[in-house]
């Protein structure tokens, strides 16, 4: 896909083991513009690393929904989130 449509953004999407995002994307052969690991993946401090690493690097967790998994998401300030809760997630920003 990458070599056919070279200007299409790509999403590597993680859902079993978060492995160094170093070697997710030595293993791809190229650095996707997002990244989109199941949210149980994440932590402050792998989104730390994973920006400091990667800067523009674009983080798109998945499926956050409970209130309390939005907030925690929300606090690490991804470029987005994929719930299948968008009104919980409308609430919680209106009150930012």
């Amino acid at each position: 896909a990458r070599q056919a449509y070279p200007d299409v953004a790509l999403c590597l999407l993680v859902e079993d083991n978060l492995p160094s995002a170093a070697m997710l994307f030595t293993s791809l052969g190229f650095e996707p513009e997002v990244l989109g690991p199941d949210f149980q993946l994440l932590s402050a401090a792998v989104v730390q690393s994973i920006r400091t690493g990667y800067p523009r690097l674009r983080l798109a967790p998945w499926t956050v929904n409970t209130i309390a998994e939005l907030t925690t998401v929300l606090e690490w300030k991804t470029e987005s989130i994929t719930t299948d809760y968008p009104d919980r997630l409308l609430a919680l920003l209106s009150n930012v």
